[in-house]
């Protein structure tokens, strides 16, 4: 059951997180958000289980649920910055390569001045 309640609120989380981001949200604050959402979910539906003759101890579902969420939101950061990264990267070399190509066509004594 346990296993259950932690997969969902993680599914929750990843739906959630892609959800705002792709309406433009910042990327800290939306996975704070699902996260919050999440663990409270997930929190309510151990409650909602629990049962009085057992010991239940939902500490380790929810510390791995925890870390399961914390490594969602790595994984999403990190394409997020790559994606980043290589998009500035195509504009600084769309940006440079046409003057810097054409003072390197000239070959004047100040080009690497100019440069």
């Amino acid at each position: 059951m346990l296993g259950h309640l932690r997969s969902k609120a993680l599914e929750d989380f990843q739906v959630r997180l892609e959800q705002l981001l792709n309406k433009g949200e910042g990327f800290a604050s939306s996975v704070r958000t699902c996260a919050q959402s999440s663990m409270l979910e997930f929190e309510k539906g151990c409650a909602d289980a629990a049962i009085q003759q057992t010991n239940w101890d939902a500490s380790k579902a929810r510390e791995k649920l925890r870390r399961d969420i914390d490594a969602h939101a790595s994984s999403v950061r990190s394409a997020k910055l790559a994606e980043l990264n290589s998009n500035y990267e195509k504009k600084l070399f769309s940006s440079l390569s046409g003057p810097v190509e054409a003072l390197l066509e000239t070959g004047a004594k100040d080009t690497w001045a100019l440069i």
